[in-house]
């Protein structure tokens, strides 16, 4: 891609996924509580999300502004309103959506598990830092509710 600047296609993906999940006839296709208990239950993600690294931060970029290469995690879903919301999140929220996309840990076993990985020396502080960030997920729509541990994915 010759004379296209490097971020082009980190761009092009970007702007193409809100499209998709704009058009998605995704939705939520088993019973979930939406004010279980995100720490004991399994978490159900919004069906139409997507959790995205990028190498550019292309929220960022537009003409003439100069933009640098940038870790950046990106949080895209379609909300109740059926608005198309973009966050920007750090790579444990991330990783955090990552654990909860296979629909079979906890919220609380989600983050002992980030603590163990990061090895983390207050894990406590993970598992309450964490239970704030679902408790804010649930809140923006990122999260529905909850199911119960062995309930099918």
């Amino acid at each position: 891609m010759a004379g296209y600047p490097p971020f082009t296609l980190a761009l092009a993906h970007y702007e193409w996924i809100e499209l998709v999940l704009a058009v998605s006839n995704r939705s939520a296709d088993r019973a979930f509580d939406a004010a279980g208990d995100l720490m004991a239950g399994v978490p159900l993600l919004n069906p139409v999300l997507a959790n995205l690294r990028y190498d550019w931060p292309v929220q960022r970029i537009a003409p003439r502004r100069k933009t640098q290469p940038a870790e950046t995690h990106l949080l895209v879903f379609r909300d109740a309103d059926d608005a198309i919301r973009f966050s920007e999140i750090n790579a444990f929220t991330a990783r955090l959506l990552t654990l909860l996309e296979a629909g079979a840990l906890t919220g609380r076993a989600a983050l002992e598990r980030i603590a163990i990985e990061s090895r983390h020396p207050d894990p406590a502080l993970i598992l309450q830092a964490g239970g704030a960030l679902l408790d804010d997920l649930r809140a923006r729509g990122a999260i529905l509710g909850t199911r119960q541990p062995g309930e099918g994915a």
